[in-house]
């Protein structure tokens, strides 16, 4: 998915600049760096940053379905009636995607 969203933002870029450093010589390299990297880095950001969020609420959901993780402890301790652990488990995912967010908020705004 992140492949596809990378590519779809090269190809959805303005080829002016890139059409004016070949005009001008400048080496592939430099037309990447300088024309196409600038344009295209802002969305690439933000699909990384949308995918982090989604991954990270994932796997909790797939940890509680035996995949491992911080999900599987918090279901092995709803499950033994120690909610101590629960609430601790609970409350680590919520730091995690709250953290998160205010992460790709802070990037999101630099970027901008």
């Amino acid at each position: 998915m992140v492949g596809k969203f990378f590519a779809e933002a090269i190809e959805e870029m303005d080829q002016g600049p890139v059409e004016a450093m070949k005009a001008s010589g400048c080496s592939q390299a430099q037309i990447i760096l300088f024309a196409v990297l600038p344009q295209v880095f802002p969305n690439w950001i933000s699909v990384m940053l949308y995918r982090l969020e989604a991954n990270i609420r994932i796997s909790a959901v797939l940890g509680m379905i035996g995949a491992g993780g911080i999900g599987f402890e918090l279901m092995t301790s709803m499950k033994m009636f120690e909610y101590g652990d629960t609430a601790a488990c609970v409350l680590v995912i919520l730091g995690l995607v709250f953290a998160t967010d205010i992460l790709s908020a802070k990037l999101r705004q630099m970027i901008r």
